[in-house]
């Protein structure tokens, strides 16, 4: 007779819930002390043109070269809250490197604080006793400060005549050629009484 040899039953091995808790690895949760921006780490367009359509599309309201507004607004002192309101929500005044008034109306007793606007300094070129009128006349030079310094402009010739009126202001821009050393920006009126010839003459001694 054969006997087969009995096998010894394999050990169980138990867990109790605290062991089975133990095992699991508490989770960490990262904390960033700073935040960051990748946007500022973004590349530049790379090619031929390197992105000059697109930038060209960016500043389509601003041309490469200076823009003016101009415009003939007798008394100018009973517009001034048009203007400041154009100067903020209309595209053309906003963007508009200089903005050159005649028939301001402006005098001696008009203050240079009703006069201004924001986003502009002003230069003027009053009526004088010597224009021989009591009423109407002066120019004036609105600068934009986003396209040239207050300090880097002064009034360089004003003019109030009979025949004409002049107001020559210097500037020198935020971005000007180096061979440039400012830019002449003359506001000019001729009257409709004026003598053409007289005032030509003078405009051709003066430029």
């Amino acid at each position: 007779m054969f006997s087969l040899p009995v096998e010894s039953p394999t050990p169980t091995i138990r867990y109790t819930n605290a062991m089975l808790r133990s095992l699991n690895t508490p989770c960490i949760q990262c904390q960033h002390s700073e935040y960051h921006d990748f946007t500022k780490y973004k590349q530049r367009k790379r090619g031929r043109k390197g992105g000059t359509r697109v930038k060209n599309k960016r500043r389509q309201s601003k041309p490469f070269l200076p823009s003016f507004a101009l415009g003939n607004t007798r008394s100018l002192v009973n517009k001034m809250d048009e203007l400041q309101g154009a100067s903020k929500f209309l595209r053309q005044y906003r963007e508009a490197s200089c903005l050159a008034f005649v028939e301001t109306w402006f005098n001696q007793n008009t203050s240079q604080t009703a006069s201004n606007i924001d986003n502009f300094f002003v230069f003027r070129s009053d009526r004088t006793q010597e224009a021989g009128k009591n009423r109407g006349r002066g120019v004036c030079l609105y600068v934009n400060d986003r396209w040239a310094n207050k300090n880097n402009a002064s009034v360089k010739e004003t003019m109030c005549t009979p025949n004409l009126e002049l107001l020559t202001v210097n500037i020198r821009p935020h971005y000007l050629p180096r061979e440039l050393t400012g830019v002449l920006v003359n506001v000019i009126y001729i009257p409709p009484t004026a003598n053409e010839t007289e005032a030509v003459g003078i405009l051709t001694s003066r430029i």
